[in-house]
Parts: structure tokens; sequence; C-alpha cells
């Protein structure tokens, strides 16, 4: 759906999609897509993912966006600031020692395990207190669950 979007309102741009590849615009705009950003979490029913999209044209990046389709928040970005889109609203995104917003990699290796984890972190009250980790809590259900739990089918349709 993205990439025909694209592609009928730009045609000569080129699009680099991470489920389908390249297709070579003859233009200098490229998009780069990943239409569901988290296909693993979206997999085993957690609901962190997100649809992002990137404009770059030559070398540059000149716009990208973020969207979370659990929230409905857009984050977005034209170069020089940052915005969330909330309720057809923009907020500026303004990074700051006081900030809620915080970034884990909890990918492997971790150069920095004998004395940091970040997963650790996740645990931590203070922490999870004030950042408020987007974690699904225990009494949400994904949608097609039974009411004890346990989904009706698994992730991979068995």
């Amino acid at each position: 759906m993205i990439r025909g979007v694209l592609r009928e309102a730009r045609p000569d741009d080129g699009i680099v999609g991470e489920e389908y590849g390249a297709d070579e615009g003859a233009g200098w705009r490229t998009w780069l897509v990943d239409p569901l950003c988290g296909t693993m979490n979206y997999a085993v029913r957690t609901q962190l993912v997100a649809v992002d999209i990137v404009l770059r044209v030559g070398d540059d990046v000149t716009a990208a966006v973020s969207a979370d389709p659990f929230s409905g928040e857009v984050f977005w970005t034209g170069g020089a600031e940052a915005f969330v889109r909330r309720d057809r609203r923009d907020e500026p995104l303004v990074p700051g020692q006081g900030g809620d917003l915080v970034d884990l990699n909890l990918d492997p290796p971790f150069p920095n395990a004998v004395s940091f984890r970040a997963a650790r972190m996740l645990m931590d009250d203070a922490f999870t207190g004030r950042f408020r980790p987007r974690v699904v809590p225990r009494h949400w259900r994904w949608p097609g669950s039974r009411p004890g739990g346990g989904p009706l089918t698994s992730p991979m349709g068995t």
C-alpha cells in the first residue's frame, strides 16, 4: 500500500523497502520504507512496532516519519526540528536532560556488559516509574485472544 501511494505520487522516485527490496527511480529522490519495523515484536504480540518512512535526496535525509499504529502517534522531522503528532496536533520534540525519551539497545553484543546491562533498567522501579517504558500491561488482551489470556492461534498461525 505505501509503495503504491509513493509510486503514484512520485513515479520517478526510487523506493527501497525492507520487505520488497529496491525499485530504482530516475531521479535523486529515494524513499526508504519499513512497513512494519518490529516484526518480531509483532509476531510475539508485543505492541512495540512502527511504520517507518524516510526520504533521501541524493545523500541527504530530508524527511523522516515513524508512526505507532497502536497509539496513533506519528513522530516526524523535516531535518531541522522534530515533532510528534497526536490528535491532529503537532507538538515539538525537544531533547533535554529532563525529558522522558529513552533509547535502550537490547541487541547483543554487549560491550559494556561487565558494568552495565540495559535490560536491568527495565526492572528498576524508579526507572519505570519515571519513563514508563511501553510494555503491554497484563490486563491488555490482544484482539482474538481468549478471555483467559491465551491466543486462539500461535504467531505462526497454527
